[in-house]
C-alpha cells in the first residue's frame, strides 16, 4: 500500500505552482516582487523607421484607417503556398511614408525564412515597370499577425491613383498613391501557417512580395511560467470603483501580442515590454460576481480571480469555534514536495466577525545567491492576531492584517462548513501558502481514519469530502485511499457534491441499473446531464472502474469552461487529438492536478479514492472560489 501511494503521489503537489503563480501586492501598490531577468524572445522587425506611420505595434480599433471598401473581406483565391485568402484581414494607412526613390532599410528580421526553389524576382519586391514592394519583416508567426500585423511599403506607382492589394490573389482593399508615388499601410489577418503572396497592382504598376507565416509552435519555441501579482481578490462594489484592482504579470514572451480576457472575453490586446511584462486593471462598474482575468499567449499564460460583493452585509455566519485542518502547499519560494497537514480553526462572534486564527505555518528563506538556508521556523498564526472583520454566509472574503504579511481568503456557508487559503507573506523570501478546510462544532483534529494519517498528501481532501457528507468510509472505520473508484461511485460523489435540485426518473434507463439501486438517483442524474454516459450495448456497467482520464472528463464537462486547449501537452502520454486532451489539459490549467511521477498523467490509469478526493477538492477551489 506504501509503495501504490508513492508511485502515484505526485497529484499531491499542486498549488500555485505551474502554469502560473499568483501573488498579492503590498499595500499601497508596491509589490514585493522577485528579480527578474532579461527574457529573449521574438518579435516583429518592421522597418519604417521614423516615417510618421501608424504603430504596427498598435493593436486595431475603430479609430484606424481602413483602406477602401474591401477592408475586413476575407475570401478564397490560388496564390502561392497557401492558396486561399486570409480571413478577417484588417487594413490601415500609414500616414505620410516617405517619399523616397530606395527601399527603406529594413531591420532584420527575427526568423528569416530560406527563399523557396520558386522564388522569382516579382518575389524580392521587382517587376518590369520598376513598381516595388518591402515588407516589414519576411516571417511572423500565426498569434503575431492575427494581432500586430505586418507592415507593407512600396513605391515607383503612379501618383494620384489606387493601389489595388491583393492577399493570395484574392484583393481585400486598396491604399492610395501619394504625390512621390509611395504607398504605405499595415494589415492583420488570420493566415494559416504557409507562405502567403502580397501583390500591389494598378494598371500596368505591379509588384508582390512572399511572406512566410509560421506556426506558433515553431516561432514561439521557448515554454514560459509567468507569475502575477495582483491588489487582493475580494472587493466591494465601492472599493473597486474607488481602486481598480490591478494585475501585473511577469515573465511572458518579451515584446509579444498577449490576449486580455474577463471571464472569457477578450478585453484588449496588449504588447509587452521587454522583460514580458504587461498589466491590467479591472475598470468599475461591475456587478457582484466573479471574474476571471487571464493573460493568454501560445507560449503560457495566466489568470487570477477577482470576486465582486455588494457594499452591504447579508447574515452572517452562525457563531462558535470553527475546526479542521490546513494543508501546507508552499513555503518560502518553494513548492511543498511533501505537504503537511496541521490543526487549523476559526473563531467567529456573534456578529458574524472572525475574531481568531490559530494554527502552525512552516517558512523557511533561502538566499537568492548562493542557496544558503538564511532562517526557517514554525509559527503559529494566532501570534499576529487577526483583527475582528465582519463576514457574511456564503459570500467569499479577504482580510489582510500585520502590515499585509497575512491574508486569509474564504467562505463560510450556512452549513457550518468552510474552506479557502491563509498566507504569510516572507518578502524577497516568497509566502507559506496553506489550503484549509473546517466545520462549525469540530475540533480542529486529525480524521477518525486509522488509514488517513496526517502527513499523507490526501487528508485534507478527504476531510473536506467528509465534511461535505460526500462520504462516511467503510463500515469498519476506514477510507481505503488506495482503492479503485467505479464508475457508480464517481458519479455519486460528484452527484453529492453539487446536490442538485433533480428529480429522479420512474423508470430505469438501463438494465444494470434498475429502480432502488443505491446509485440509481446519481446515475440517471449523470447521464441526464450528459456528464458521463452509458456504452453502446444499453447498460451503465456501474461496477466498472474509472479511470484518471475519465474523471478528467465529467469534471471538465460539468465544469463547461472557455478552455483553449494549448499546443504542446504539459504529459508525456497525452497528445492534441486524444479524447481527454482537452479536459487534461483544462485541468492542469486550473492547479487541479500536477500530474504522476515520470511526467504522466495517467489517463488510462485507475483513479484511486484518495485521488478523486483530491480532484474534487481542488475542483471546488477553481469553481466555488
Amino acid at each position: 500500500m506504501t509503495s501504490q501511494g508513492a508511485s502515484r503521489g505526485r497529484d499531491h503537489g499542486a498549488g500555485l505552482g505551474a502554469p502560473g503563480r499568483v501573488g498579492r501586492r503590498r499595500p499601497g501598490g508596491g509589490a514585493r516582487r522577485r528579480t527578474v531577468g532579461l527574457v529573449s524572445a521574438l518579435a516583429l522587425a518592421f522597418g519604417l523607421v521614423g516615417t510618421g506611420a501608424v504603430p504596427a505595434l498598435a493593436a486595431p480599433d475603430a479609430a484606424s484607417s481602413s483602406i477602401g471598401s474591401g477592408a475586413g473581406i476575407g475570401g478564397t483565391g490560388t496564390g502561392t503556398g497557401s492558396g486561399a485568402a486570409p480571413e478577417s484581414v484588417e487594413l490601415r494607412e500609414l500616414r505620410d511614408p516617405p517619399a523616397t526613390a530606395e527601399p527603406p532599410a529594413a531591420s532584420e528580421p527575427t526568423k528569416p525564412s530560406e527563399p523557396s526553389e520558386s522564388a522569382d524576382a516579382a518575389d524580392a519586391g521587382t517587376t518590369a515597370n520598376d513598381a516595388r514592394i518591402s515588407l516589414g519583416a519576411e516571417s511572423a508567426s500565426v498569434w503575431d499577425m492575427a494581432r500586430v500585423g505586418m507592415e507593407v511599403f512600396g513605391w515607383n506607382f503612379t501618383p494620384g491613383q489606387q493601389v489595388t492589394i491583393h492577399l493570395n490573389d484574392t484583393a481585400v482593399g486598396q491604399v492610395p498613391v501619394g504625390g512621390a508615388g509611395e504607398v504605405g499601410f499595415s494589415f492583420t489577418a488570420q493566415m494559416p501557417p504557409g507562405q502567403h503572396r502580397i501583390r500591389l497592382t494598378h494598371g500596368e504598376d505591379s509588384a508582390q512580395a512572399t511572406l512566410t507565416v509560421v506556426a506558433d509552435g515553431e516561432w514561439y519555441t521557448r515554454d514560459h511560467d509567468p507569475y502575477m501579482y495582483t491588489d487582493g481578490r475580494v472587493f466591494t462594489q465601492s472599493q473597486l470603483a474607488a481602486a481598480p484592482p490591478e494585475f501585473l504579470v511577469y515573465d511572458l514572451p518579451a515584446s509579444a501580442p498577449v490576449d486580455i480576457l474577463v471571464n472569457g472575453e477578450k478585453a484588449e490586446m496588449q504588447i509587452t515590454n521587454s522583460v514580458g511584462r504587461a498589466e491590467f486593471t479591472l475598470s468599475a462598474p461591475r456587478a457582484p460576481g466573479t471574474y476571471e482575468v487571464r493573460f493568454d499567449h501560445p507560449a503560457g499564460g495566466i489568470s487570477a480571480t477577482t470576486v465582486v460583493v455588494p457594499d452591504s452585509h447579508g447574515a452572517p455566519p452562525t457563531a462558535g469555534r470553527y475546526g479542521g485542518s490546513s494543508l501546507q502547499t508552499h513555503y518560502g519560494r518553494g513548492q511543498a514536495d511533501d505537504p503537511r497537514t496541521r490543526a487549523f480553526s476559526l473563531d467567529l462572534s456573534a456578529d458574524g466577525r472572525i475574531t481568531g486564527v490559530t494554527g502552525e505555518y512552516f517558512w523557511v528563506c533561502i538566499g537568492p545567491v548562493d542557496g544558503s538556508l538564511l532562517g526557517s521556523g514554525t509559527n503559529d498564526f494566532s501570534d499576529f492576531p487577526i483583527p475582528a472583520t465582519r463576514i457574511t454566509a456564503g459570500r467569499p472574503f479577504e482580510i489582510t492584517w500585520h502590515d499585509g504579511d497575512f491574508t486569509l481568503y474564504g467562505t463560510v456557508h450556512a452549513d457550518g462548513t468552510a474552506s479557502g487559503d491563509i498566507r504569510f507573506d516572507h518578502g524577497a523570501c516568497g509566502q507559506s501558502v496553506l489550503d484549509w478546510s473546517v466545520d462549525r462544532g469540530a475540533p480542529p483534529a486529525p480524521t477518525s481514519f486509522p488509514d488517513i494519517p496526517q502527513d499523507a498528501w490526501f487528508y485534507a481532501p478527504v476531510n473536506w469530502m467528509v465534511g461535505h457528507r460526500m462520504t462516511q468510509g467503510y463500515s469498519d472505520g476506514t477510507f481505503r485511499p488506495y482503492r479503485d473508484v467505479t464508475r457508480a461511485e464517481a458519479v455519486t460523489f460528484l452527484y453529492r457534491y453539487t446536490t442538485p435540485d433533480f428529480t429522479p426518473p420512474t423508470s430505469a434507463r438501463f438494465p444494470d441499473v434498475p429502480l432502488g439501486h443505491n446509485h440509481f438517483d446519481s446515475v440517471s442524474w449523470a447521464t441526464a446531464t450528459g456528464v458521463v454516459n452509458g456504452y453502446e450495448d444499453k447498460t451503465f456497467k456501474p461496477t466498472r472502474t474509472m479511470t484518471r482520464g475519465e474523471v478528467a472528463l465529467i469534471l471538465y464537462r460539468r465544469a463547461d469552461p472557455v478552455h483553449t486547449p494549448p499546443a504542446t501537452s504539459p504529459f508525456n502520454d497525452t497528445r492534441r487529438g486524444d479524447a481527454y486532451y482537452d479536459a487534461v489539459t483544462w485541468l492542469y490549467e486550473q492547479e487541479i492536478t500536477m500530474g504522476l511521477d515520470g511526467g504522466g498523467f495517467g489517463v488510462r490509469e485507475n483513479v484511486t479514492r484518495g485521488q478523486i478526493a483530491t480532484f474534487l477538492h481542488r475542483y471546488d477551489a477553481v469553481v466555488n472560489p
